[in-house]
């Protein structure tokens, strides 16, 4: 047994493990009251008198009130276990009434879930029947029109093959006809050239200047109302560049405004050039091999300070299998390490060189082009000017270099290679 739980009032037994008390008396005053079981066995008013456990069992140990408190303690343990059943019946009555309404909605939404997907896919199934029913009919239009078309077709085929040959047959004819009709008109004029061969030479010189004529107007309207180009004295022909090519380096000067630019050879181009890099401040490098020109030169048109002349003599060398090709002496070593993003060649003297000529460039190339770059060449109607642009161009391709290439003719040839970024430079 447990010790009393004793207050001032109220003493207590209880049953171990069950917690269940067993033995109760209270005190109220001069008042005494005991219950065993929950059972009231004693009541007695003694006025303060103390109650002592053997008083008690001495009241209280005849056997029918043993009895008798053994009955009434089975129908209180009856009557609780009956409790106790009652409720835990109840809340699994409860809870089970639950759960089967649950299931019974879950049916429900599960079945009307069911009948809408059922109904969903009888609608879908008669859609796609009609959609089938569409595409078919259109499928079946679109064979129609391809037969038709296919027939169209056939047939104009062998219509325009019947035309074809007929104009095949006329053109033929007419071409036989022409022939001998212009044949016979040129004939004269043919034997008339071959009789005088100078006569052949002015009529080429005819249309060289005036090819050369319209560039001069194109050229001269052009540099009309230029806010760099003061003078508009130029006097282009013959040894120096042409107005083709001074047209095209004036469109690369104003509109690519380039920095760092190279000239070979000192000239008409040179007047140009010298003006836009003193208004832009560009650097303008001349080379040119001959102090008496450049001393006339100097003499005639006087050079800013952002112009540098460079005196280099020529020299000539075996190149690429050539004997004797001219080049600037100690060109390399002077400009190998450098980078230009505008180079105007026009020299040395190429008009003898007939494998190789005016080779200084490509010797230094391509490292010393800047990303965007534009390189002018003249006089590539020459055999050995033609043969150095053409390795000028594959030494870009070998180096993985996109370019564009145009070419200007007047009187002249000249040729441009340019950047992919300045393709447009080479058809303006």
């Amino acid at each position: 047994m447990k010790k009393s739980v004793l207050s001032s009032k109220v003493l207590i037994r209880k049953i171990p493990l069950l917690n269940l008390p067993y033995y109760r008396m209270e005190i109220d005053g001069d008042k005494t009251h005991v219950w065993i079981f929950g059972l009231k066995v004693f009541y007695q008013n003694i006025r303060g008198a103390k109650i002592t456990r053997r008083m008690l069992f001495f009241r209280y140990s005849r056997v029918d009130k043993t009895k008798a408190l053994l009955l009434h303690m089975q129908r209180h343990f009856d009557k609780e276990l009956r409790q106790v059943q009652r409720f835990f019946q109840d809340r699994l009555d409860g809870v089970q009434a639950k759960m089967e309404q649950a299931m019974a909605e879950s049916a429900v939404q599960q079945a009307a879930s069911q009948h809408d997907l059922i109904k969903a896919a009888v609608e879908n199934r008669k859609s796609l029947a009609l959609l089938r029913q569409e595409v078919y009919g259109k499928l079946q239009e679109l064979k129609r029109d391809r037969d038709r078309v296919c027939q169209s077709l056939e047939s104009m085929h062998e219509k325009l093959q019947t035309e074809m040959t007929k104009a095949e047959v006329c053109l033929q004819t007419s071409m036989e006809t022409l022939h001998k009709e212009t044949s016979a008109t040129i004939a004269p004029f043919v034997k008339i050239l071959e009789q005088h061969p100078a006569l052949a030479t002015d009529m080429r010189e005819v249309r060289f200047f005036s090819r050369e004529a319209v560039w001069a107007h194109v050229f001269h309207d052009t540099i009309l109302g230029s806010v760099w180009l003061k003078d508009k004295s130029f006097s282009p022909g013959r040894w120096a560049v042409g107005y083709p090519y001074l047209y095209a380096m004036y469109r690369v000067l104003d509109e690519v405004r380039p920095k760092s630019i190279l000239e070979l050879g000192l000239g008409q181009s040179t007047r140009m050039i010298a003006q836009y890099a003193e208004h832009t401040g560009a650097r303008h490098v001349v080379v040119e091999h001959d102090p008496e020109w450049i001393a006339f030169f100097a003499r005639n048109f006087a050079l800013p300070p952002s112009t540098e002349v460079v005196k280099l003599p020529w020299e000539f060398v075996d190149f690429e299998g050539a004997k004797g090709v001219r080049r600037f002496q100690g060109f390399v070593e002077k400009f190998g390490l450098d980078h230009f993003d505008f180079i105007s060649i026009d020299a040395p003297l190429g008009g003898d060189m007939h494998d190789f000529a005016r080779i200084d460039f490509l010797q230094i190339m391509p490292g010393c082009l800047d990303v965007d770059f534009v390189i002018m060449l003249d006089d590539v109607e020459r055999s050995g000017e033609r043969h150095t642009l053409a390795l000028m161009e594959k030494t870009l391709k070998d180096a993985g270099i996109a370019y564009a290439k145009g070419v200007y003719w007047g009187g002249k040839k000249s040729a441009v290679l340019a950047s992919q970024s300045l393709r447009f430079v080479t058809s303006m």
